[in-house]
């Protein structure tokens, strides 16, 4: 978000603030090695990452970027960017929303005991994981086509899943007890309260 009042890229966007002022997104990439900016470029703040990543992949190729390998933020998790990228053959690294049913069911499935096992630690990041296949398919004149080449990782924290316990247990007891009152008040309970507290109570 920015207060200019004249600068032309400026434009009525998204962002996670939600502030609903006019902005710019600037894109730059660095490179792998040295960590340096060799790409930027401004772009209006109410154009889509879909769009700007096209757009991204048409001038790197023009200016002389081959090869390109690409680590990408939330920001650019979409079915279409993933379909651009598997489509032009470039090497890519994304967060996953754990939302896919893929992801879903790996993490359903996934024994606790195996992932926690020696095999599954990653020493240079203090966390454990692994990797398995991910079936992906593109739209090819008009039929899909599967694709065998992307995997997903899987990370575990063990510490972290505990704090993350202990926030849903201290909500889950306060909201038990805020039920337990309502119950002895006999309030009446509208449909939004029901929505609110039914993530956690029948």
């Amino acid at each position: 978000t920015h207060y200019g009042k004249a600068l032309a890229d400026s434009k009525r966007g998204k962002n996670k603030e939600h502030d609903h002022a006019d902005q710019i997104n600037e894109l730059v990439i660095y490179d792998f090695s040295g960590g340096a900016p060799v790409y930027y470029r401004r772009m209006p703040g109410n154009m889509p990452d879909t769009r700007s990543m096209r757009v991204t992949m048409e001038e790197l190729k023009a200016n002389g970027f081959s090869n390109v390998r690409l680590v990408l933020d939330r920001g650019y998790v979409s079915d279409e960017v993933m379909e651009m990228l598997v489509k032009r053959n470039c090497s890519f690294v994304m967060m996953a929303r754990t939302g896919d049913s893929q992801i879903a069911k790996a993490i359903r499935e996934t024994d606790y005991e195996e992932m926690t096992s020696r095999q599954c630690w990653i020493d240079r990041h203090r966390v454990f994981g692994k990797t398995m296949d991910y079936k992906y398919s593109v739209t090819v004149n008009g039929g899909k086509r599967d694709v065998s080449s992307l995997r997903m990782c899987l990370f575990f924290d063990p510490e972290q899943q505990g704090e993350v316990r202990k926030e849903v247990y201290a909500k889950a007891t306060e909201m038990e007890r805020q039920l337990q009152n309502m119950k002895d008040d006999r309030d009446k309970v509208d449909a939004e309260t029901i929505e609110r507290y039914s993530r956690y109570f029948d």
